[in-house]
């Protein structure tokens, strides 16, 4: 377990009055990463009602300033709610580009060539989003922005790992030239059943150079929100792993 120090004062103009130094845990379980502020040995929980503020009227606001201290000392934060500084949980990094897969999806369960089609997260994927980001936060990578394909299984991936690195603030780019290779013909089809209709020399064939897919089909990605923004004459019909190197490379320099 990390331990950070920090501190709590109430001055008044010619000095410091009181001076509380108490320690911010950081500690991960199998549910929650939790940042808290632990409890100083001895010390009791108490009610903010139970505490005497019988201060008079007039009296210095140094008194009131010493007695409001005393509180927080005896009244202990709630898990989660003690902020711990970015620098603290990540410390100084060279600047890194980190390649995050996403989740499974409802297709990868499957054994399906899924490719352009827009499919979710399994229940699996999610939670690997999720394992993800506890990795992330244990290693102490920090990062300051995500990139991520048009396709809803990278952008559900890029939200749940934010969210649970509760960094809300760091931005998204979607950008269709980072999307999955595209699969063609072989899109919807079940690998393992492919593989023996096939053979296994047509279907490494197939694999690496596939098909273009039917002006007619109905995982046709122009139709949906995968499409959009995609120039109609860069709107791939079928992809080899040369073809989406050549997609990929330019957004990437």
């Amino acid at each position: 377990m990390q331990v950070l120090w920090a501190s709590a004062a109430a001055w008044t103009a010619q000095q410091p009055l009181l001076h509380i130094t108490h320690p911010i845990c950081v500690s991960s379980d199998s549910s929650h990463t939790h940042l808290y502020r632990s409890r100083a040995k001895g010390a009791r929980s108490v009610s903010l009602a139970s505490l005497r503020m019988d201060v008079e009227e007039g009296t210095d606001w140094t008194i009131a300033s010493t007695r409001l201290f005393e509180m927080r000392r005896l009244e202990s934060p709630v898990d989660d709610e003690c902020v711990i500084s970015r620098d603290d949980l990540c410390g100084d990094q060279e600047p890194q580009v980190i390649l995050l897969r996403h989740g499974e999806s409802s297709w990868n369960d499957l054994n399906r060539f899924t490719g352009w089609h827009d499919v979710p997260l399994s229940e699996l994927g999610e939670q690997q989003a999720v394992e993800a980001a506890r990795l992330l936060l244990e290693e102490g990578i920090c990062f300051d922005h995500v990139y991520c394909s048009k396709l809803k299984r990278t952008i559900k991936t890029s939200w749940l790992l934010l969210e649970e690195l509760d960094a809300f603030d760091i931005p998204i780019t979607q950008a269709w030239q980072l999307n999955e290779r595209m699969y063609g013909a072989l899109t919807g089809l079940n690998k393992k059943a492919t593989r023996l209709q096939l053979g296994e020399l047509h279907y490494e064939q197939l694999r690496r150079e596939p098909p273009p897919m039917e002006d007619d089909s109905c995982y046709d990605p122009s139709r949906g929100s995968v499409g959009r923004g995609v120039p109609p004459e860069l709107m791939p019909r079928k992809e080899s792993f040369e073809d989406t190197t050549r997609r990929v490379m330019p957004y990437w320099n």
